[in-house]
């Protein structure tokens, strides 16, 4: 199987899996403060990896690596806590495939804009994915009765991860 396909296969399968953890994190996140969810999210994840690091590579590399680039680290872990702070707020107030379309939607645009990279392609590429946002979110609108009074400052959290995200990437791309 060649290189193109196989990692074809695995953006798909990718996207199946985020799919499927952002509703159910939808779901889990209506009976929580998504604050609160997000400092156990971190805190068991900053345990669990300084856990394995220790087993992996011990104490004298971790201390290198944390002396070498605190401030990278720091930073690093401050703009993606507020990144998913802002994931799961959005997720509260509306639907998780609504949060996945404008999030991942802007990823793209947002590694443009970020990147300081343009060309004609880019442009057109990009002024198709914000009609077909736009779409998505016109139907969003006409299917759903109730959007719910924090429904726009939602959608705003969306535009900033998803432009967060895509920034993320640009120096690997």
């Amino acid at each position: 199987m060649k290189k193109e396909v196989k990692g074809n296969i695995l953006v798909f399968l990718a996207s199946l899996c985020l799919a499927f953890s952002t509703i159910s994190t939808h779901i889990v996140v209506q009976d929580l403060n998504p604050i609160v969810l997000a400092f156990y999210m971190f805190l068991f994840t900053i345990l669990f990896l300084f856990i394995l690091r220790l087993m992996v590579f011990g104490y004298k590399s971790l201390s290198s690596v944390i002396k070498i680039s605190y401030k990278n680290l720091f930073f690093i872990n401050i703009t993606t806590a507020v990144d998913w702070l802002f994931y799961l707020i959005a997720l509260k107030y509306i639907d998780g495939s609504l949060v996945n379309a404008i999030v991942f939607g802007l990823f793209p645009l947002g590694n443009l804009v970020l990147s300081f990279s343009f060309s004609r392609i880019k442009y057109l590429l990009s002024f198709i994915i914000l009609i077909l946002l736009f779409v998505i979110g016109i139907n969003y609108i006409n299917l759903n009765q109730g959007m719910g009074e924090h429904f726009w400052l939602a959608i705003f959290y969306c535009i900033i991860v998803g432009i967060a995200v895509g920034g993320a990437f640009v120096s690997k791309s």
